[in-house]
């Protein structure tokens, strides 16, 4: 229903601006996360699931901007709004994490501190004292053993581990209604990789909040995403409700890339073309036809010169080739 559409990204396209050129990263990319609902961004290294986060969040590093299209959250305008309204939506409301935690933790400062920071950061009423506990109360919920004394150390005194669950919990602090986690378990252990995605899950229950997780992990897409978007050169390739995307993908692309995991009904060719590097093609020069021609072994002539667009071929399932261009959602 439309009243609970939460964010909806349409025609995103977002480029970096190199002394080369400038780099497609993000073609056109359309997706709608409605409460209640997690969304798996899934796809290979180089494909454009980070810079897709970052765009949502208006913070595409230099010399990376967004060039067109519309970011739409509770029917504000993300792009539009001006630096101090962002400031009070992200970390509330919209929460991003990243990999590599070090980089997001200041060095100097002790970890329970910086969480009391960023507590008192949208909660300025609050006493030192609350922000203290409620740092020590989100350790724990990240799985961090004996939280109170850990939060007087310093970052280079936990493990990457660790660190990356002080960054998890920052962004679980004020329960945001989005939360966007970009390989946020990466490195973690199974068994705390488990206990942080469940939390995920219990704060979009509790908060009939949503979720878009990006990962190369299908593992993860399968146990804990209601839909999935394939992303392959910047586009989405195929989205479709994660059961039947497991189940029946289409694109060629989605095929071989559950099938590198699966080995499943795959020669050692194919196999070949499925683990190859994420881009057989230049990002400077996109070429006219589908971007995934040179690796598909189902290709084509009309895919060499003709670019496919993303179009429905079942309920709630689309996908972007050629195969399908007969098909019809209504059938």
């Amino acid at each position: 229903m439309a009243e609970d559409l939460l964010l909806a990204v349409r025609d995103l396209r977002t480029s970096y601006f190199t002394y080369e050129g400038e780099v497609h990263a993000v073609n056109g990319v359309d997706l709608e996360i409605r409460r209640g609902e997690v969304l798996g961004l899934v796809g290979e290294s180089g494909a454009g699931k980070s810079t897709v986060a970052w765009s949502i969040m208006n913070l595409v590093p230099h010399p990376g901007r967004v060039v067109t299209g519309r970011i739409t959250y509770r029917d504000q305008e993300l792009l539009r709004l001006d630096e101090e309204t962002l400031r009070e939506i992200r970390g509330k409301e919209l929460a991003l994490i990243v990999p590599n935690a070090r980089n997001q933790l200041n060095p100097l400062v002790t970890v329970g501190a910086q969480l009391a920071n960023a507590y008192r950061a949208h909660r300025p009423r609050a006493s030192a004292r609350e922000a203290r506990e409620q740092a020590v109360a989100m350790m724990a919920a990240v799985g961090i053993p004996d939280p109170r004394r850990r939060a007087s150390a310093y970052p280079h005194e936990l493990s990457g581990g660790m660190a990356q669950r002080i960054v998890i919990g920052m962004a679980l602090l004020h329960s945001p209604t989005l939360l966007i986690a970009d390989e946020a378990t990466f490195g973690l252990d199974v068994t705390i990789q488990a206990q942080v995605l469940e939390t995920f899950r219990r704060l979009i229950a509790e908060r009939h909040a949503a979720a878009l997780l990006i990962t190369r992990d299908l593992g993860i897409v399968a146990h804990y995403c209601d839909r999935a978007a394939v992303m392959y050169g910047g586009e989405i390739v195929e989205q479709a409700d994660t059961a039947r995307l497991f189940v029946d993908p289409l694109h060629p692309y989605t095929h071989l890339l559950l099938s590198a995991v699966r080995y499943y009904d795959l020669d050692r060719s194919e196999l070949d073309v499925a683990t190859t590097a994420a881009h057989s093609f230049d990002l400077l020069r996109p070429p006219p036809g589908c971007f995934f021609y040179d690796r598909c072994p189902k290709r084509m002539d009309i895919c060499r010169t003709d670019h496919p667009q993303l179009r429905p071929v079942r309920p709630n399932h689309q996908v972007r080739c050629h195969l399908y261009a007969d098909w019809s959602a209504d059938a």
